[in-house]
């Protein structure tokens, strides 16, 4: 066939540029309702994983001060500070950062963006590991994100942590 004769309008049958009006209405509203689906399942994966990392957190700075305490045979305190603090507080280890400054969890930052709902060891939000690496209490913290909460129990007989 002659592409000349078909530009010119003499084609039985036309070449189709572009896509009607309706077509895309119909792509736009299935991404949409797609969308709508998704968002809400996204939301709540953030906050089961975000409340996952800072619960594991906790356990493994109880690890780390339980080790440290040991290595030492110091005492060592793991303080927690609910809001408006909304931190984890390791006096006796530095910061990763900065050596001069006491090692700090912040749960409101990256990648935690959680909240420090409780932390009650007997009568306060501190628990001290002796130079042996036991707490002087067991207790449980418990960590929000997304409407999601995870409980750690600190035993006070083994001085290991376990979330709940």
């Amino acid at each position: 066939m002659n592409m000349q004769w078909c530009r010119r309008g003499g084609c039985i049958s036309s070449v189709r540029r572009a896509f009607t009006l309706i077509e895309v209405v119909m792509v736009l509203t299935i991404i949409v309702v797609l969308a709508a689906i998704a968002v809400p399942r996204y939301g709540r994966v953030m906050g089961r994983y975000r409340a996952d990392i800072a619960a594991r957190r906790v356990v493994t700075d109880f690890e780390w001060a339980r080790t440290e305490a040991r290595a030492t045979s110091g005492v060592v305190t793991v303080a927690f500070e609910p809001a408006p603090r909304n931190c984890l507080r390791i006096s006796a280890l530095a910061a990763l950062d900065d050596s001069s400054e006491s090692y700090i969890v912040h749960f409101d930052n990256a990648p935690y963006q959680a909240q420090l709902v409780s932390a009650v060891f007997g009568t306060d939000q501190s628990v001290n590991f002796d130079g042996f690496g036991q707490p002087d209490s067991g207790g449980t913290v418990v960590v929000e994100s997304g409407g999601i909460r995870r409980t750690i129990v600190l035993n006070v007989e083994t001085g290991w942590a376990l979330v709940q």
